[in-house]
């Protein structure tokens, strides 16, 4: 690895960053110098692997990884701010959740209604967790039967309302598709779920069938990656 010297300002540089234990390094005065390492280094975060680019430079410093902290917040659905008032970085996390089985990154599914009076009332779905693959595979019965075996009580929507998934930032899938339930089909000694996919766009679905239960799945993919999640969830349209 090359050798540099890297000259601290007494200005705060935001570029300079995250040791391997996170602990930020101070700035220091112009007069002092640290010898350190080029540390050119691979991440894999979330379960996805990441570059260092946009002239991002890792340092190994007496055995801690220094990395750009724009860099690895951005890659883990957090905002990076540097407040210059107040000489002081702000890092917002936002909300990220990962199946317990295969580490995929999980979507945020809200049931969103308009009141009488114009007002927007959201409620989070819950979701049952699917077959799928990411670090790991998982693979149930058919996905229709989940809702049946862990008793699951449909979530009251009205019609014409709407359903938003959203995923972490950084993390969303290639493709989302949502599929209703409209019955099973005999192949050989197997009986397979039939699904017909329902029109969503951006991650947004509009209720339009008549009112009963649907079971929904929702199928996300992320072909570079040639992984894969799904979820199940049931709704009654009033």
């Amino acid at each position: 690895m090359d050798r540099i010297e890297v000259f601290l300002m007494k200005k705060f540089i935001l570029g300079l960053v995250l040791g391997g234990l996170l602990s930020i390094s101070t700035a220091a005065y112009a007069t002092n110098s640290l010898e350190v390492l080029l540390f050119p280094v691979h991440f894999l975060i979330n379960g996805q692997s990441k570059q260092v680019t946009n002239g991002y430079t890792v340092f190994n410093y007496n055995g801690n990884a220094y990395v750009p902290i724009r860099f690895i917040a951005e890659n883990m659905a957090a905002e990076v701010v540097y407040d210059e008032a107040y000489n002081r970085v702000r890092i917002q996390q936002s909300t990220a959740k990962f199946d317990e089985l295969t580490l995929a990154p999980s979507p945020l599914v809200t049931y969103e209604k308009k009141s009488k009076n114009g007002g927007l009332w959201k409620q989070e779905v819950p979701l049952l967790q699917g077959s799928g693959c990411w670090m790991g595979c998982a693979d149930f019965i058919p996905l229709a039967d989940l809702a049946k075996v862990f008793d699951y009580q449909p979530i009251p929507v009205l019609q014409k309302s709407s359903l938003v998934i959203q995923y972490p930032k950084g993390m969303e899938p290639d493709s989302i598709k949502v599929l209703k339930l409209v019955g099973n089909e005999k192949e050989e000694n197997l009986v397979r779920n039939k699904y017909e996919e329902l029109n969503s766009e951006k991650g947004r679905l509009v209720f339009t069938d008549e009112p009963g239960i649907y079971t929904l799945v929702i199928r996300s993919t992320w072909d570079q990656l040639e992984r894969s999640a799904s979820y199940v969830f049931v709704v009654e349209i009033k």
